[in-house]
């Protein structure tokens, strides 16, 4: 529930989750505190328990946020974080909580971090945490400036952590600082990037300069693509917080080409030379063709690569996908086949080939929709839960009326989309689920859901709702 009182003040409410409040503009300021707690579970005639989650000030000046939560990122190595493709953040939050002021007109910001017990420094043997300034804390402060031909990012940050947070000896307060810079080129200096790292807790120190090059030429149909890296390290015990350095001085280098032949298809061609230092020499490179012939023929990739070693020419491996689709009035089909990569000498006895065929039908009252997958494996061909399918069917009998049924053999209980990964029933197992809704007006929804695909389980279950909404 959205109320807004005047045209600066905005109440929220989310009975899930919690409340936030904003007062003023963004010219004049904007006033932000946002309380979670779940008020759907509470028994009748209670209060709310409430907790202070945010609390933020911003104008066209300065932003100041307190948080009462961990940090997920901060920068590149310091309060780093990295992520999957749905943007996800895949290591855990620093901290218990945080305050950052950032000065809009500088490009700067400070940042201060309670951080977590686990970092904390004991005052003794009972492990009773002390809650001192700057023990167990960390202090941060973040800079962006473009000088000339160079955009750089600079952080620095100093801290107080607990030796037993990092597996070390020695008495129990440790501190540390570190310090980067991450430098990206333009205009002349254009493909050119440096990072420089030095970090040191309790006198262990760990550094890096990493300089790469890498930049397109074209000509006409061709497009080069030399590129460069030298990396200098040295690694350290440094806190979890500090991304990590690894003990790597090497060099790589190498010329990308693509051709891009009109209707005869694009050509591509990767390469990767690492020259330890010291160590011996390693060679990756890859080939790759793709070409759309027709709708109902799409070469997507063909491609063969050669996995990073010293040999020049092994091992090579194969890989391939195709697909075609058509569409005909109120009917469309499709289908894809993937070859995973395997090596060129095991093709015959490792391969492994998705296959995925895909059906609809859409009409003014009637939208059908089937997908089928086959995993043809080697590993696995004799199995017989190779197959899985989804059907769904959507009908409109009548205005403000809704049918929808669908009917499966897997649990979907892979969350990239991708249904290959998922494991499949027998093909007589199956899973259905059937929805009817009606919603009488902008306002009212109504429904029933009926199943056999119940949490953690398979048996029948049945539900019925009303939600409602209304603006004014």
């Amino acid at each position: 529930m959205d109320l807004n009182l005047t045209n600066s003040l905005k109440v929220t409410t989310a009975f899930s989750s919690g409340y936030s409040a904003t007062y003023g503009g963004k010219t004049e300021g904007m006033l932000s505190v946002v309380l979670s707690g779940d008020v759907s579970t509470l028994a009748k005639d209670t209060v709310p328990a409430l907790t202070l989650k945010s609390i933020t000030y911003e104008d066209n000046m300065v932003k100041v946020l307190f948080n009462n939560g961990g940090m997920l990122d901060y920068s590149k190595y310091i309060i780093y974080n990295t992520y999957d493709s749905d943007g996800n953040a895949q290591l855990p939050v620093v901290g218990d909580r945080y305050a950052a002021v950032t000065l809009k007109g500088f490009d700067a910001d400070v940042l201060y971090v309670d951080l977590t017990s686990g970092y904390d420094v004991d005052t003794d043997a009972t492990h009773v945490d002390n809650p001192t300034m700057l023990n167990g804390d960390l202090l941060a402060a973040k800079k962006s400036l473009s000088v000339s031909m160079i955009d750089a990012d600079l952080t620095v940050a100093a801290w107080s952590a607990d030796s037993t947070r990092l597996a070390v000896a020695g008495p129990a307060t440790k501190t540390g600082f570190a310090v980067s810079a991450e430098t990206t080129g333009k205009d002349a200096l254009a493909g050119l990037t440096a990072d420089l790292f030095f970090g040191s807790h309790d006198g262990s120190s760990a550094y890096l300069l990493s300089a790469s090059y890498s930049k397109d030429f074209e000509s006409g149909m061709f497009t080069v693509t030399p590129h460069m890296t030298f990396d200098y390290a040295k690694s350290a015990t440094l806190p979890e917080f500090i991304r990590p350095v690894s003990d790597a001085t090497k060099v790589t280098f190498g010329a990308d080409l693509s051709a891009d032949f009109g209707i005869a298809g694009s050509l591509s061609l990767t390469d990767k030379i690492t020259l330890p230092l010291p160590g011996d020499m390693t060679y990756t490179y890859a080939v790759e063709y793709s070409n759309k012939i027709h709708d109902l023929f799409n070469i997507e990739s063909v491609k063969v690569s050669k996995a990073d070693g010293t040999e020049i020419a092994s091992p090579l491996n194969l890989s391939a996908k195709v697909s075609g689709s058509t569409t005909m009035d109120a009917v469309s089909a499709g289908y894809d086949v993937t070859l995973g990569s395997v090596a060129l000498d095991k093709v015959s006895d490792e391969y492994a080939v998705d296959i995925h065929v895909k059906t609809g039908y859409e009409a003014d009252m009637v939208t059908v929709s089937g997908d089928v997958w086959y995993k043809l494996h080697a590993a696995t061909k004799d199995a017989t839960n190779n197959l899985g399918y989804m059907v769904t069917v959507s009908v409109k009998p009548m205005d403000k009326v809704a049918v929808d049924l669908s009917l499966k053999n897997f649990s979907d209980t892979d969350s990239d989309g991708n249904y290959f990964e998922e494991t499949f029933n027998e093909p007589a197992d199956f899973l259905y689920s059937a929805d009817v809704t009606y919603t009488p007006n902008d306002a009212i929804t109504s429904g029933l859901h009926l199943s056999n695909a119940t949490y953690g389980g398979k048996s029948f279950y049945w539900n019925a709702y009303v939600k409602g909404s209304v603006s004014f």
